[in-house]
């Protein structure tokens, strides 16, 4: 669970945020591509792949930070394939291997991608924060958390921001200067200090 930030007062951090999706495709066999031809697929979270390594270095900044960074070193190595990211450092993998559950990991593969005329975008997605409720927590359901920075309505759009970023993350919890971004905002319950928001998203066809 969380132990959800500092109490201030009531802020809106509520801005809309509309990413546009494509019609998916079949993801390619990873081969070795320059960088630039080669994409990292979604964070599966609580997972290791186990074995395969080639190296390892520290992360740093916010947990997308991390990502990208993790993102970055791996298409730049050709024989990279996948990479699990765990404790702030970044384990680059020839492939996902076998996959194991270990909380905290957080890993995705990286795969070659073939150059396509761009699809019309087939939806529209919006995401946004709202519902914000004072001294609660969602226990349970984390599935990252970074320290924010700045003051509490500051801290609030950090934490929003990072949610809306990850289609899997329906809530978060700022508590003593941290974010726990969510997958659910289920069995809400008191929590002195602790500032809990639902984040919401709505599909409309393009």
């Amino acid at each position: 669970s969380s132990d959800a930030g500092p109490k201030g007062s009531p802020g809106v951090v509520s801005a809309k945020t509309t990413y546009v999706t494509t019609t998916p495709t079949p993801t390619p066999t990873p081969t070795p591509t320059p960088a630039g031809n080669r994409t990292c697929g979604a964070p599966e979270y609580n997972t290791d792949f186990y074995g395969n390594d080639i190296s390892n270095f520290p992360t740093s900044g916010s947990v997308n930070d991390m990502f990208k960074q993790c993102c970055d070193g791996c298409k730049a190595k050709p024989s990279c394939g996948a990479y699990t990211l765990f404790g702030q450092v970044c384990y680059l993998k020839t492939a996902a291997g076998n996959r194991t559950w270990v909380h905290g990991a957080t890993s995705a593969v990286v795969s070659a991608t073939s150059v396509t005329p761009t699809p019309t975008p087939s939806r529209v997605i919006v995401r946004e924060c709202f519902g914000v409720k004072y001294n609660t927590d969602y226990p349970g359901n984390d599935m990252v958390n970074f320290k924010a920075t700045g003051d509490f309505n500051t801290m609030r759009g950090q934490c929003c921001d990072a949610c809306k970023k990850l289609l899997d993350c329906n809530a978060y919890v700022l508590f003593e200067d941290f974010c726990y971004l969510k997958s659910a905002s289920t069995n809400p319950v008191a929590k002195n200090g602790a500032t809990a928001t639902i984040v919401t998203t709505t599909t409309i066809p393009a």
